[in-house]
């Protein structure tokens, strides 16, 4: 084996070497992200589910405007950090929209009469 030989061998295994760092890092960066982001997404899921838990503190038989009045006020998310939520009172139903960084802003309906809470058309 020569010299340039073993020169020629040393390069092509530096650059071998830094290609396969380079997918490592890119590798981990994405699991990395990935892993963020179903943290968040799973943050933003228990955030809209604590919207049903709260709809036991309603007061039942009244009328279903004024429940959805007493539920927008009580869906406050603001213990969930990097989630903004917003309740909109529209007719007898609530809509709450959350949105996370880097996520689709996601939303669900509460209707208070389809939990029994209030009386249509009072």
């Amino acid at each position: 084996m020569s010299l340039v030989d073993a020169l020629m061998g040393g390069v092509v295994f530096g650059l071998a070497s830094t290609a396969s760092l380079q997918l490592y890092g890119g590798s981990l960066q994405f699991a990395q992200g990935r892993e963020e982001r179903q943290q968040r997404e799973a943050q933003r899921e228990l955030a809209l589910a604590e919207g049903y838990q709260r709809m036991a503190d309603l007061t039942p038989d009244q009328p279903c405007s004024a429940a959805a009045k007493e539920l927008a006020g009580l869906l406050d998310l603001s213990s969930h950090q990097g989630l903004t939520a917003q309740a909109l009172v529209e007719g007898e139903a609530v809509r709450l929209v959350v949105r996370a960084p880097g996520l689709p802003e996601r939303s669900r309906w509460y209707a208070p009469a389809a939990f029994g809470v209030c009386e249509v058309g009072r």
